[in-house]
């Protein structure tokens, strides 16, 4: 990769969620992305990272479901239900390639208070609540 496609990653990484398999992505949306543009005040590096081959180019859809999966943001864990009993909620989301997800398992400081918006919004949008859980 040439410097300009490292540049953002470490910022990128500050956004990073994990699945319980251990998979890491990004929420996907133009929530997400806003509030990243709002944190990082400069390019969308959702489409960076997508564009550098580190992030998929098509989104993936989660549902919840009877069992209780969870995602992690750094050291905060949630569980994931749905709120809406008419209909389970999906939330979309963009896996990392294969190098990406190397990539963004280096440690990085969290991006301060970044967590609570997008758990907001994805039960707020998604009908699906992510639920703080102690493992």
């Amino acid at each position: 990769m040439e410097g300009g496609e490292l540049a953002g990653f470490p910022e990128c990484r500050a956004f990073v969620f994990t699945f319980e398999s251990g998979g890491r992505f990004l929420f996907d949306g133009s929530l997400m992305r806003s509030e990243t543009w709002s944190h990082v005040h400069r390019n969308d590096l959702t489409q960076h990272c997508i564009g550098s081959g580190r992030l998929a180019s098509e989104s993936g859809v989660w549902s919840a479901g009877s069992r209780r999966p969870w995602v992690g943001y750094f050291d905060r864990v949630c569980e994931i239900a749905a709120t809406w009993a008419e209909n389970p909620g999906v939330i979309g989301y963009r896996g990392f390639s294969p190098i990406g997800q190397r990539l963004a398992a280096i440690q990085v400081k969290p991006c301060n208070g970044y967590a609570r918006i997008p758990i907001k919004r994805v039960n707020e949008e998604c009908g699906v609540a992510l639920e703080a859980v102690e493992l």
